[in-house]
């Protein structure tokens, strides 16, 4: 079976935010959650008013269908989804979804992700992109396609970093490419390392990057740019399920950099519906009302 490309019938080929990279099912308890880091991205940005449009794959099986369905069902998230003889994506949680750690399968269909016909007829303000789905060759070339669009001053750099699916190159590549990057405090330890590098400021500096938010859990986030260094504390919660939450951090993140939020503003908006996530399962969901105003 061939590859299929399908597309939404958008009106406009101007958005918010165009996101590249995976759709997978989390398994915990035998139990499948719709979720990866692009797609959670994608919905809650959609949740906080952002027109999207996601770039990714699914399998041709019953999970890909599904996950289609939900996308199809948010009026802000337009796509561009290859529909693949190769399966939908999985990864098994071990551990707990408080501390969990991941099992993801291999050759399925988010390691090959198509960049559409017409992409440079699209116009974004921002571009998301993350390590993981960079473990395929297949998708470090349709990226490089990408980041030849001039027009997405926003280039938002998730360090999502998985076992054994990152290497040097490919972390040095993305923050080359990169003005905005999030990590967690485990991350940044780990490039700290491996780039040699003793601070943040090294970071920015020599890789030409605007700003980087580390996260440390529930804890405190960071905040580092040539302007100023921030620290935020997220509000006290009782996390029943911490996955996702730092995608809702940083899709709440970029929401208010494209309303021009304060930089207070724009860390507290994020800390608090992060918050927010750990106390729901699951990744997809609707936010209250009271969190979609920014």
């Amino acid at each position: 079976m061939k590859d299929i490309k399908i597309l939404t019938e958008n009106k406009s080929n101007v958005f918010d935010c165009i996101v590249f990279g995976e759709i997978i099912y989390d398994i915990y308890n035998n139990i499948p959650q719709l979720g990866g880091a692009a797609l959670n991205y994608s919905w809650h940005l959609s949740q906080l008013g952002i027109k999207v449009l996601l770039i990714s794959s699914i399998g041709n099986d019953d999970l890909g269908k599904k996950a289609l369905e939900k996308i199809q069902s948010n009026d802000l998230i337009s796509y561009s989804i290859t529909v693949s003889d190769m399966k939908t994506g999985i990864a098994q949680i071990i551990g707990t979804v408080k501390e969990p750690d991941f099992i993801i399968n291999e050759d399925v269909a988010w390691d090959k992700i198509n960049v559409p016909s017409n992409i440079n007829k699209f116009h974004a303000k921002s571009f998301y992109f993350g390590t993981l789905s960079q473990r395929s060759k297949f998708n470090q070339n349709s990226l490089k396609q990408l980041f030849r669009l001039k027009n997405n001053p926003y280039k938002m750099f998730d360090l999502n970093l998985r076992k054994n699916y990152h290497t040097k190159p490919i972390i040095e590549y993305s923050l080359h490419q990169a003005n905005v990057v999030k990590m967690n405090q485990v991350e940044f330890e780990y490039i700290r390392r491996l780039l040699k590098i003793q601070s943040p400021d090294d970071l920015l500096s020599i890789y030409n990057i605007h700003t980087i938010l580390i996260t440390n859990g529930n804890k405190s986030v960071n905040l580092i740019n040539s302007e100023t260094s921030m620290t935020a504390l997220p509000p006290l919660s009782n996390p029943i399920d911490t996955i996702g939450a730092g995608d809702a951090f940083f899709a709440t993140y970029t929401a208010c950099l494209l309303k021009n939020l304060s930089v207070d503003q724009m860390l507290s908006k994020s800390c608090e519906i992060a918050s927010y996530t750990t106390g729901r399962k699951g990744s997809i969901f609707d936010l209250p009302r009271k969190f979609k105003n920014l």
